[in-house]
Order: structure tokens, then sequence, then C-alpha cells
């Protein structure tokens, strides 16, 4: 760079900004939340925990299939013995078991469904007449 004297030399804009590694660099505002922002963020964490509890921690107790579990070994799936998909082979090598177990998977949904409809049946013909129910106290 030239240097002028009687006035200050030129300096390119951005070389004024320019961070050790030679990258133009920005101060960080720091940012203040809101009371309304504060507000919603303490509304949203009971469904974030709800989510959390039932989605993703549930999740862990799907390691117990691929090991062999032993009660004396505790319940932490990762002090128990590695068996990989041993286990889910020596289920599909018995067709009689899978289609035993899935009949009886279906049957027991199917009568789980029967009966949430028969109560919601009777649930629905109790608020439609009001006068067929007894008042007798």
């Amino acid at each position: 760079m030239l240097r002028m004297t009687g006035r200050k030399a030129f300096r390119f804009p951005w070389r004024q900004s320019l961070g050790k590694a030679g990258i133009p660099t920005e101060k960080k505002k720091k940012r203040r939340y809101t009371t309304e922002q504060k507000a919603l963020l303490l509304i949203a964490v009971p469904f974030i925990l709800y989510i959390f509890a039932f989605s993703y921690f549930t999740l862990f107790g799907w390691s117990y299939a691929f090991v062999n579990f032993r009660p004396a070994l505790g319940l932490n799936p990762f002090t128990q013995q590695f068996a990989g998909l041993a286990n889910f082979l020596a289920l599909f090598k018995q067709k009689d078991e899978v289609i035993r177990v899935t009949r009886n998977t279906l049957a027991l949904s199917g009568l789980g469904i029967r009966k949430r409809s028969r109560l919601g049946a009777d649930n629905f013909r109790s608020r439609a007449r009001p006068d067929t129910e007894n008042h007798d106290v």
C-alpha cells in the first residue's frame, strides 16, 4: 500500500473487519427472548418430555431382542450375552410357531377392537337419549 502524506491512506472497507485468518468477521448479537417466547417454550416442554418418554425412551427395550437374557445378570441388556439375529432365525425356522403367534395376535387385537366399539356404542346411546337413564338415587 502506498503511503500518502498528509492524508489517511485508502483502506478497503472489508480489511477492517478481517479476523486473524483473513476471514471477514461480524459481531454476534446476543439473542434475548421475549416473555411471549419464554411462555411458548414453557408450554412446549411437557409435550417434548412426553414424546421423549413414550417414543424414544421405550426404544431401549428393543435391545433385549438381540441378547440371551439371563435375569441373574440384571436388567441392563449391555451386560447380557449378545446373540445378534439368532433369536429371529430361531423364530422363523419354526413356521408353526409363527402362524400360532400371528393368529393369537390378530385374535386378541380383534377382541380389543370389538370391546372398544361396543363400549363406545353404549356411551353414545346413553348420551343420545337421556330420558332412558335411571334417575333413582
